[in-house]
């Protein structure tokens, strides 16, 4: 009668043993796999810096020869003195952004965020009341 006693209280500790086992293994895995993110995390920034190491020197590269080209991203917008919240949307949806090369001197006098123009739509002041400016700002340099 003893025997069938000790048989559940055996049984029970071997279960408790096992799942011991398996939170070890299922831990030393998760440790195993946050190694290996935090490896290829420092991987993809090495080739990264190589990335940009390469761009760089591709652009030197065509600025020894003469081959480079000044490109300005233009954002070009409508701007509305108005109450009405649609109008507002609209000219927001309705910005666009271009890219125009550009000539070294006048890539160099500008930055990014200065407004090139900022003028007042006077045709449609006259014609239909409506008072507002378009207005053009640089987004964005590059050298290609």
């Amino acid at each position: 009668m003893n025997i069938f006693r000790t048989i559940p209280s055996v049984l029970v500790i071997l279960l408790i043993l096992t799942g011991c086992g398996e939170q070890e293994t299922n831990r030393r895995y998760i440790d195993q796999q946050r190694y290996d993110i935090e490896q290829q995390e420092q991987e993809l920034a090495s080739l990264k810096k190589e990335l940009e190491k390469l761009k760089n020197e591709v652009i030197e590269t065509k600025i020894e020869k003469g081959l480079e080209k000044y490109i300005l991203t233009l954002d070009i917008r409508q701007s509305r003195f108005s109450l009405d919240i649609e109008q507002h949307i609209k000219d927001k949806v309705n910005a666009i952004q271009i890219q125009l090369p550009v000539d070294k001197e006048y890539y160099d006098r500008l930055e990014i965020g200065d407004v090139i123009d900022d003028s007042f739509r006077m045709g449609s002041f006259i014609l239909t009341c409506s008072y507002g400016n378009w207005k053009i700002t640089v987004a964005d340099k590059e050298i290609k």
